[in-house]
């Protein structure tokens, strides 16, 4: 997903992105009885598929700057 935040908005969307995953992870934990989903099957799951971190990018018109 694109989205360029404001300086100064990291805080919500690293929040934002915790809840994303927070949500993520409960429905996978519902989705089966006999594998329930934990969270450590679940953030190697998350770092296997390499989703993306939140981070923030300053555009200016000669170069971008990225806040991670």
């Amino acid at each position: 997903m694109n989205y360029f935040g404001l300086p100064g908005n990291s805080r919500s969307i690293m929040e934002f992105h915790a809840k994303v995953l927070a949500t993520l992870l409960k429905w996978l934990k519902r989705r089966n009885r006999r594998h329930r989903m934990n969270g450590c099957r679940f953030y190697r799951l998350v770092e296997l598929l390499r989703l993306p971190a939140p981070r923030i990018v300053l555009y200016s018109r000669t170069r971008s700057i990225v806040l991670a």
